[in-house]
C-alpha cells in the first residue's frame, strides 16, 4: 500500500501559512484521490501523547495544514475513509515552521519550453532565517502561499501559471516571458521576490538526428534507440562513443542477441542538455572525512563486502536521533542478533553513515536537462510507504519503539531504491487529475519526442516505431551522465545510469546558496576520486543490465521477472496478481497449474514452457490453397534457412508469437520445397479443415520444424529430467505458503548430460527466488544476467527458456543456431 501527499511530505511554513493537502493512495495497481472516497478523514496522529500537550506547532484542518508556531515536528497523518471501520493507513511528515522567508531562490535563471506544453513544474527554494539569524534552504515547490505574475518579454506568448501548484502552461505561441515569483502579502514582510524567464519554443515535429550505428540484414527486425540524457553539447562525442562500444558488446557477447545480431537496427539520438549530470533526490550525507564526496542513503547496495546496508540498520536501529548515544560495538551486537547477523557483520562505515543521518542532509538543486530524468524520488519525497519499526533487543532502548512508528526513518527511505532512474514529477503532467497514473504520466511526452525522429535522410515520422503502438515500444535506452549505478525499466523506456557505484562528487551550489549540486566527476579523475570508486562502470555491467531490463519488453518476449512478482513478499499462488504475473511470463508458472490432479507430482506436459525443440523456422510471408494443398510462402532469408530434406516431415503451424499455454495449433507433411519461388507444399492432416486453417493462421503467423529423435518429437525438457520431476520432487502441500529453498537439480540424473552450470538444467524449480511461494521456473538460475552482480557471484546466463522465448518473438528462423547450442 502506498499513500502519496501533494504537494510533499517536507513542508516548510511561516506563521498563519496554510497549504492545502491532497492525498491519493494505489489500490491494486489502481490510483485514486482519497477525497473522491466516501467519509475520508485526514487527522494527525500524535507521536508521543503526553497531557498536557504542548502548543501546536501545526494544525491540520480540513485538509490543510497551518502553521501556527515556530518549530518542527515529525507528524504522522492518519488516511481513513469508508465507512467505519474503513481503511486506515498512516504517512509519515516533517512540517517546519520559520520565523521569517528572507529569499526565494531558483535552480536555474531561464527555462526553455516548447509550445503547447503542461508538464513542467516550476522549481522553487527559499532561504529560511531562525530569529537568532542562522539560515537554510529548503524545497519550497508547490507550496500554495508562493504567488506568481507574469509578463511578455517579447513575440506573444501565452503562458500561464497555476497558482496552487506552481504548474506552468506554455500556451500555443512563441517568445519570451518574465515569471515574477513572491510570497503572499502579510507572510514575510518585505515580501521577497524572484523572476524566471521562460522561452517560449515552437514544438518541434520534424528532428533529424537519428544516426544507425548498427544495421541488421535481416528483412523484419526491431529497432532499439538510445538516447542521451544530462549530457551537454560539449560531451557528445563521448556519449556517441559509449553507445557504439555499448551496441558491439550486446551483440557480441550476449546470448541470445549475439544470435539475432542480423534482427537489430541500433540507432543513437543525441539530445543536449543545458547542465551535466542528472538531479539527485534522495538525502545526499557527505562521506565521512571527505566533504567534497557523498553517499546518496539508505543505499541499497553494501558499502563493503558482507556489510549490511544503511536501510538495514534505519529499520532496526530507527533513525540516528532516536538512538543519539548508541556506540558502535552496542550497534553491532543488535545487528548481529538479526536474522541476517549470521552472515553479515556491521561495519564501522555504514554505522559513521548511520549516525551522519542525525540531522537532515542539504538538498541537491534540480538540474535542467532534456527529459528531467533523475536518480530516485525528489526531496524526500511525495510519497512515503507507513511502517511501524520492530523493538530492538536491549540495549539500548529507545524512543519510537512499542509499535510507535519512527517518523525520520520514514522519510529517509526514498519510494524506490536510491539508485534507481525516475521522471521528476516537475516534468510530468498534473498527478492530482482524476485517472491520473504516475506510472505512464510521461508516455505522451516520450510519444511526442520518437515520433518526430528521423535520419537526416530519412522519412519523417519514423521514429513512431517507439511510440505507443509501434512494434519496437519500449526498446527506448536513456543513458544518464552519473557517477551513480543502476538500471531500471518503465513503461516503455530503459534508464540506465552510467557510473559505477553509489559515491557522489557534491560542491555547495553557487546558484542556490544552501544547496549542494551533484555532478559527474570530470575526467581525468583525481587519484582520490578513484580509490573511493569513481570510474566509468565496466561496460559489460551497463550492457548487461539494459540486455536484462530489455528482455522485459512485449518487443523481445515479455520475459518474467527474476523475482517473480513486483514484491518481495510471498505470494499466494491462487492471488489474482500472482497467477495474472506468473500467466503472462513466458519462463514462470503456478506449481498448481503444473499438476494433473491430487498429489505432489508435476506432470511435465503440463508445463507451459516444456515446448518442442525446434530444427527450423520461418515466419509465413504468404499463404494460399491450390490442388488441395496448402502452399506457404517465405521470405528469401527464411527460405536460405529452411532445410532442404524436409520433405514427407510433419510440420506445425501456429499463430504469432509463441503461445505459452496452447494457442491454436495444426500439423501438415511437406510434400515440396521449391526454393527459387520460395514456397512450400504442404498437406494438411486428415482431421484438419483447410478453410480453418487459412482463417486462423494468416501471414505472420510460424512454421516450425520439430527436432525428431527415433520418430519422436523432443522437448526442451529432457526424458531423464521429466522421469525425475515424475516422482514428485515438490511439497505435497501449499498450506501455510511461505518462502520455500531453490530446488536445485538432483546430484545426478542417468542418462542425463548435464551443462557445465548445473542450475541451468531445464527442469521445474520452485519459488522464484524464495519470493513467490507456489510459482515454479524452468531452471533453477534463471536471471537473464550474464556477469556476476554481486562478490563472489556466479554468472548467471539467460536461461534456454528465455533465450527460446526471444528468438520467437524477434526471428523465429534462429530457433536452428540456438538449438545446437542446447545440449543433446
Amino acid at each position: 500500500m502506498t499513500q502519496q501527499i501533494y504537494p510533499a511530505v517536507d513542508l516548510h511554513l511561516l506563521v498563519n501559512a496554510e497549504i492545502p493537502l491532497r492525498a491519493f493512495a494505489a489500490l491494486g495497481g489502481v490510483r485514486i484521490d482519497l477525497a473522491t472516497q466516501p467519509v475520508f478523514a485526514l487527522q494527525l496522529f500524535p507521536q508521543n501523547p503526553s497531557p498536557p500537550p504542548p502548543p501546536p506547532i501545526v494544525e491540520f484542518v480540513n485538509h490543510r495544514v497551518i502553521g501556527r508556531t515556530v518549530g518542527s515536528t515529525f507528524a504522522t497523518l492518519r488516511l481513513q475513509w469508508g465507512a467505519p471501520p474503513g481503511a486506515r493507513f498512516n504517512v509519515a511528515m516533517r512540517c517546519t515552521v520559520h520565523h521569517a522567508l528572507r529569499q526565494l531562490l531558483l535552480p536555474q535563471p531561464s527555462i526553455s519550453v516548447e509550445t503547447g506544453r503542461v508538464d513542467r513544474i516550476l522549481s522553487v527554494y527559499g532561504r529560511f532565517e531562525t530569529a537568532t539569524g542562522q539560515s537554510s534552504t529548503h524545497d519550497i515547490t508547490s507550496h500554495s502561499y508562493l504567488e506568481y505574475s507574469v509578463a511578455v518579454l517579447s513575440g506573444a506568448p501565452t503562458v500561464t501559471v497555476d497558482p496552487l501548484t506552481g504548474r506552468l502552461k506554455s500556451g500555443d505561441s512563441p517568445g519570451t516571458a518574465r515569471i515574477t515569483i513572491s510570497v503572499a502579502a502579510g507572510l514575510a514582510p518585505p515580501s521577497p521576490t524572484v523572476t524566471l524567464d521562460v522561452h517560449v519554443v515552437a514544438a518541434r515535429t520534424d528532428r533529424p538526428i537519428l544516426h544507425r550505428f548498427h544495421e541488421g540484414g535481416a528483412i523484419r527486425k526491431r529497432s532499439i534507440l538510445f538516447v542521451s540524457e544530462g549530457f551537454t553539447q560539449e560531451e557528445a562525442a563521448r556519449f556517441e562513443r559509449l553507445v557504439s562500444e555499448l551496441g558491439r558488446r550486446m551483440l557480441q557477447v550476449i546470448n541470445p542477441y549475439n544470435l539475432l545480431r542480423e534482427s537489430f537496427d541500433l540507432y543513437r539520438a543525441f539530445v543536449p542538455s543545458q547542465e551535466s549530470g542528472v538531479t539527485f533526490a534522495p538525502p545526499v550525507v557527505p562521506l565521512w572525512g571527505h566533504p567534497q564526496i557523498a553517499l546518496a542513503t539508505p543505499p541499497d547496495q553494501q558499502l563493503s563486502n558482507g556489510d549490511f546496508l544503511v536501510e538495514d540498520l534505519i529499520v532496526t536501529l530507527g533513525s540516528s536521533p532516536s538512538n543519539p548515544n548508541l556506540t558502535f560495538p552496542q550497534a553491532a551486537a543488535i545487528m548481529a542478533a538479526t536474522p541476517a547477523g549470521r552472515n553479515l557483520r556491521l561495519k564501522q562505515i555504514t554505522f559513521d553513515v548511520w549516525r551522519s543521518l542525525q540531522h537532515l542532509p542539504a538538498q541537491p538543486r534540480t538540474r535542467e536537462t532534456a527529459f528531467g530524468l533523475m536518480l530516485g524520488e525528489r526531496r524526500y519525497g511525495s510519497v512515503t510507504e507507513f511502517r511501524t519499526l520492530p523493538t530492538p533487543p536491549p540495549p539500548p532502548a529507545r524512543p519510537g519503539t512499542l509499535g510507535i512508528p519512527d517518523v525520520l526513518g520514514d522519510l529517509l527511505q526514498p519510494r524506490f531504491s536510491s539508485r534507481v532512474p525516475t521522471f521528476d514529477e516537475r516534468r510530468l503532467p498534473d498527478l492530482t487529475t482524476p485517472g491520473a497514473n504516475p506510472e505512464t504520466a510521461h508516455i505522451a511526452a516520450q510519444d511526442r519526442f520518437v515520433r518526430s525522429l528521423r535520419t537526416p535522410n530519412g522519412p519523417a515520422g519514423f521514429g513512431s516505431i517507439w511510440a505507443t503502438g509501434g512494434d519496437c515500444f519500449g526498446l527506448v535506452v536513456y543513458l544518464l551522465n552519473s557517477d551513480h549505478y543502476g538500471g531500471v525499466r518503465g513503461h516503455g523506456y530503459v534508464a540506465m545510469s552510467i557510473g559505477s557505484g553509489f559515491l557522489l562528487a557534491t560542491a555547495p551550489s553557487t546558484l542556490v546558496p544552501g544547496l549542494i549540486d551533484v555532478s559527474p566527476v570530470p575526467r581525468p579523475m583525481p587519484q582520490l576520486f578513484r580509490g573511493l570508486g569513481f570510474r566509468d562502470a565496466p561496460l559489460d555491467m551497463l550492457i548487461d543490465v539494459i540486455a536484462h531490463e530489455l528482455a522485459h519488453t512485449e518487443a523481445l518476449g515479455s520475459l518474467g521477472d527474476e523475482y517473480g512478482s513486483d514484491s518481495n513478499v510471498p505470494t499466494p499462488p491462487d492471488s489474482p496478481e500472482a497467477i495474472a504475473f506468473v500467466e503472462d511470463s513466458p519462463n514462470t508458472q503456478t506449481l498448481t497449474n503444473a499438476r494433473g490432479g491430487p498429489g505432489p507430482a508435476i506432470q511435465p506436459l503440463l508445463l507451459k514452457w516444456n515446448w518442442e525443440r525446434i530444427e527450423a523456422a520461418a515466419d509465413v510471408a504468404d499463404r494460399f490453397a491450390s490442388g488441395g494443398f496448402l502452399h506457404v510462402g517465405l521470405a528469401g532469408e527464411d527460405m536460405s534457412r529452411w532445410p532442404s530434406d524436409t520433405i514427407g516431415r510433419t510440420v506445425s503451424l501456429r499463430t504469432k508469437h509463441l503461445r505459452f499455454t496452447g494457442g491454436p495449433q495444426v500439423e501438415l507433411i511437406v510434400r515440396a520445397v521449391d526454393p527459387g519461388n520460395l514456397t512450400l507444399r504442404l498437406e494438411l492432416l486428415p482431421s484438419s479443415s483447410m478453410e480453418a486453417t487459412l482463417i486462423l493462421f494468416p501471414p505472420g503467423s510460424t512454421l516450425v520444424l520439430p527436432r525428431v529423435v527415433a520418430g519422436a518429437v523432443t522437448r526442451l525438457v529432457h526424458p531423464a529430467v521429466i522421469a525425475v520431476l515424475a516422482g514428485g520432487p515438490f511439497a505435497s502441500s501449499l498450506a501455510n505458503c511461505g518462502l520455500n529453498p531453490v530446488q536445485h537439480p538432483p546430484a545426478a540424473i542417468a542418462g542425463f548430460r548435464f551443462p557445465p552450470n548445473r542450475n541451468q538444467t531445464l527442469g521445474a524449480y520452485e519459488s522464484s527466488a524464495n519470493f513467490n511461494c507456489g510459482a515454479i521456473r524452468p531452471a533453477a538460475e534463471c536471471k537473464m544476467r550474464t556477469i556476476a552482480m554481486q562478490p563472489n557471484a556466479v554468472p548467471v546466463d539467460f536461461c534456454f527458456v528465455c533465450k527460446y522465448a526471444m528468438v520467437d518473438a524477434v526471428d523465429c528462423g534462429a530457433h536452428g543456431a540456438l538449438d545446437r547450442l542446447y545440449p543433446r
